[in-house]
């Protein structure tokens, strides 16, 4: 599967958590990443860091990757005005990159 949008980062973080219900939805398991990535300043004269955190099918897949830098194909919605959210688009994989 190819996406418009691509995340590059450090993986430094792959957990679950248990959501509890909200509104008409059941509670659910959701699974995430952290992903620890570099980010040009705007004058392009220096980079800052900047953590996202993903949701992802299964965190397991990324436990093992916790180290090492990745580049992920990646989903975007906005729920709500000013609002962003980012996943992993389900039948995608991380790609391992040399460094």
């Amino acid at each position: 599967m190819s996406s418009m949008y691509t995340v590059n980062g450090k993986v430094v973080n792959a957990f679950s958590e248990w959501m509890p219900p909200r509104g008409d939805q059941e509670g659910r398991r959701v699974h995430r990443v952290q992903i620890m990535g570099e980010v040009p300043t705007r004058d392009g004269e220096g980079s800052r860091y900047d953590l996202d955190t993903l949701t992802v099918p299964d965190s397991e897949t990324y436990r093992s990757l916790i180290g090492k830098s990745i580049r992920l194909p990646v989903g975007l919605f906005s729920p709500a005005k000013g609002q962003v959210i980012k996943f992993v688009p389900k039948g995608t994989a991380p790609e391992v990159l040399e460094r």
